[in-house]
């Protein structure tokens, strides 16, 4: 079966989403379909282009203006290459863009007779976005009634959520899963005379990690004598990373906070070999979510490294080697993370093997294989 992927954003190596899309299409390959992915591109003489697969689709030409308009209102371009290539399935990440152009695009698939699958990352997703700007709020009103209408054409939502329907949409309720072969394990513990923390994230205020970094005040300030040092890697959200590094300055923080930037490969690997424990979303609650699937757990017990969040996540919430923390603004009690890390001797694989056979993407995938068999019966 043919599906084509459809993802409306710049795919950049190193990044985690781009990386989770690479591992959905791996998985779906492996279920046996054959995968096309659409996405976006900027290359380095400024012009911004769609790609399907690794050939140019379609350039949109330079200036920031001119390609917002191109991107949404030629978003109905891309189904010459669905006739012509046979695509049965397409599955589109949303990202928030429900406008009458969309519409249009999906009444059109719908009438090629395609089985449609759209994957909503974050549900509910209303308070993390911050429109500025009349254009935005306007953009945003326009989302808000046009999801309205989105059940008209789409078959399934795929939702880390428990939402059996979302904008009247049946769901297919998946778990974040980790391609366990692009994820190695940690090897071992370091010394346990002080005590490393790391955060891994493209950054969003929803992440807190202000809450930590307040908290290693309050620990410093209390003259404890065992050492701390917070690393955090990742970009995302300029103004919110702008945030944090103001935070630091304020506190006097330097020596105990490392804002490290996009790493990968081994470089990410050995500073996970040298940290104790790992930080999760200590956030959530500033956008409105309760619970969630968070890929970013996933990601940390696949390397088998023990960690905390501050949401309620079903695939974890029941594990020894997890922390949860309050879910509000308070600064978070460095004490008790380092009492939690001293309380337990740790095995990595332990750890991954509690998750390697349910959270693969492969199996959670299957779940988006059944649920298309199902569409496909019901025509």
């Amino acid at each position: 079966m043919n599906l084509l992927f459809v993802v409306y954003r710049e795919l950049n190596p190193g990044v985690g989403i781009t990386k989770k899309i690479h591992a959905q299409c791996r998985a779906l390959t492996e279920n046996g379909y054959k995968v096309d992915l659409h996405y976006y591109k900027r290359l380095d003489n400024g012009d911004f282009n769609s790609y399907i697969n690794e050939r140019e689709y379609e350039n949109y030409g330079k200036g920031r203006l001119a390609i917002r308009l191109k991107t949404i209102l030629n978003r109905k371009n891309i189904l010459q290459y669905i006739i012509d290539h046979k695509i049965e399935v397409v599955y589109i990440r949303y990202e928030f863009m429900a406008d009458y152009a969309f519409l249009y695009f999906l009444r059109l698939l719908k009438q090629q007779k395609v089985s449609i699958v759209m994957e909503i990352p974050t549900y509910p997703y209303d308070d993390e976005l911050k429109p500025k700007g009349f254009v935005s709020r306007l953009y945003n009103r326009i989302e808000k009634h046009c999801r309205k209408k989105m059940y008209k054409y789409v078959d399934r939502v795929l939702t880390y959520s428990d939402d059996e329907f979302i904008f009247k949409i049946p769901t297919i309720r998946v778990s974040n899963g980790i391609d366990f072969n692009k994820i190695p394990i940690k090897t071992s513990f370091p010394s346990s005379d002080n005590v490393n923390f790391i955060g891994v994230a493209n950054l969003g205020f929803w992440h807190g990690y202000d809450r930590l970094i307040r908290g290693i005040k309050n620990y410093l300030d209390k003259d404890n004598t065992m050492p701390i040092h917070f690393h955090l890697v990742g970009n995302g959200d300029v103004a919110y990373k702008k945030e944090l590094i103001e935070l630091v300055d304020e506190l006097a923080l330097k020596d105990y906070v490392t804002f490290h930037g996009n790493m990968e490969g081994d470089e990410l690997t050995m500073l996970f070999e040298n940290t104790h424990l790992a930080i999760g979303s200590l956030g959530r609650h500033r956008s409105g979510i309760t619970n969630l699937k968070s890929l970013k757990n996933v990601e940390y017990a696949a390397r088998g490294i023990p960690f905390i969040y501050s949401e309620n996540d079903a695939n974890f919430d029941d594990k020894k080697y997890i922390l949860k923390v309050s879910a509000n603004e308070s600064p978070i009690n460095v004490d008790e993370l380092i009492s939690f890390y001293l309380s337990n001797k740790w095995d990595s694989n332990d750890i991954r093997g509690s998750i390697e056979q349910r959270l693969s993407w492969k199996t959670q995938m299957e779940k988006v294989v059944q649920s298309i068999c199902e569409i496909g019966d019901s025509k």
